[in-house]
């Protein structure tokens, strides 16, 4: 949404950005491109209060509240035309369809991410209270509920906005208005800027929710074999995990049963994202860990780190091939492979690995005009052409 606010204006809309306050100023980036109203709401994180605190937020919804107060209080200095609402699961979808509602503006509802596209137990992962064994009622009463409660809000929204196809076929049967908007990149800071090192460099950058949602087996597995026969040293290989602590004993605990393997691992902390480009661009193979798509979960997750990557036009390899959206934009593009068996990681990785030892680029030329769809700034022209849609052709602020 961020990277929306800085190419909105170019586009004929001013964005006024009304959000929670976060402990870093992470809209300074936007100072000069959209006013912002940083709510604080820390006294209501869910994730810090006892269970009756948080059944008194579901009741009572004062987040929400905050947000939409602090809306309403800057309505007189604007002539407001449309509300926009990006959200992770409900917040503050409710406060902005009150707004949207009590001054009959059209509302956009976009949803990056919805609990359906989970496998079960991923859906929630706040802890939630255990009664005689029955969690998993509870977690799916929880689901329910928050489905139930976003299905009614979102199917008042003059348009509703998502991620992938699955997303939108999905969500069109609450709000026939839903159109796909890729996750994407920032063309100014992802492009091809190759720097070769002195181990041949796999790199993953991000979090590692789950192995339900996210699996590496296929690549210990083909490491492993090219390890033990020979065809890959270990001195000559080096795999970064740049990820959080809860992602790192995952990995741990995954790599146990490859010992042959540690010589050649680090795991290190997750990196400011101003250095996410550079640690792709010295990458001979960026990974995009996935899983495949089956019918408890995980569906149409099409994360932002693909796109990244495929603007940096380095090799990818995605595993476990989702055998779906993720598998199919990879081939489309041309950046490389969505593995479905260990033997296409094993070749995959032993043609990277040849042109490195050969002081060449393994990566094909980038085709710009296969990326430009996926670029932040033609998903704001997407965002402007709905917004324009909306409202009526008048001056827009």
């Amino acid at each position: 949404m961020g990277y929306l606010c800085r190419n909105l204006p170019s586009l004929g809309w001013k964005p006024v950005v009304v959000c929670e306050q976060l402990p870093a100023n992470h809209f300074e980036f936007l100072e000069h491109t959209a006013e912002v109203h940083a709510v604080s709401i820390s006294d209501h994180d869910i994730s810090r209060r006892p269970v009756i605190s948080r059944v008194a937020d579901s009741l009572f919804h004062h987040a929400d509240r905050l947000i939409e107060q602090e809306a309403e209080r800057i309505m007189p200095e604007h002539d407001f035309k449309a509300v926009l609402c990006s959200t992770y699961r409900l917040f503050p979808l409710r406060a902005a369809q009150a707004v949207a509602r009590r001054h009959r503006l059209p509302l956009v509802a976009d949803l990056r991410d919805i609990l359906e596209e989970y496998a079960p137990a991923d859906a929630v992962t706040r802890s939630l209270p255990t009664v005689f064994g029955m969690d998993r009622l509870i977690r799916r009463m929880v689901v329910s509920q928050y489905v139930r409660q976003r299905n009614r809000l979102i199917a008042q929204a003059a348009c509703v906005t998502t991620i992938s196809q699955w997303h939108v076929e999905l969500l069109r049967q609450v709000n026939s208005h839903t159109k796909l908007i890729y996750n994407g990149f920032d063309e100014t800071r992802f492009f091809p800027d190759y720097h070769r090192q002195d181990h041949f460099t796999i790199t993953y950058t991000g979090r590692i929710v789950s192995l339900q949602l996210r699996d590496p087996s296929l690549l210990l597995q083909a490491l492993s074999q090219l390890v033990r026969t020979g065809q890959l040293p270990p001195g000559d290989v080096q795999v970064r995990w740049f990820v959080d602590d809860a992602s790192r004993q995952l990995l741990r605990d995954v790599l146990q049963p490859y010992p042959e393997l540690q010589p050649m691992m680090l795991l290190a902390d997750m990196q400011p994202a101003t250095d996410v480009p550079r640690l792709l661009n010295e990458s001979d193979i960026v990974l995009v860990l996935a899983n495949r798509t089956q019918p408890d979960g995980p569906h149409g997750i099409m994360t932002t780190k693909l796109f990244e990557t495929l603007a940096t036009g380095r090799p990818t390899l995605c595993v476990r091939s989702d055998e779906a959206e993720i598998e199919r934009l990879i081939q489309d593009t041309q950046a490389g492979l969505a593995a479905r068996t260990a033997e296409q990681v094993s070749d995959f990785i032993k043609t990277s690995y040849a042109a490195w030892r050969n002081q060449s680029d393994s990566a094909a030329p980038t085709d710009v005009r296969l990326l430009k769809p996926y670029s932040r700034a033609s998903q704001a022209a997407q965002f402007a052409r709905i917004l324009d849609s909306i409202t009526q052709p008048t001056a827009q602020d």
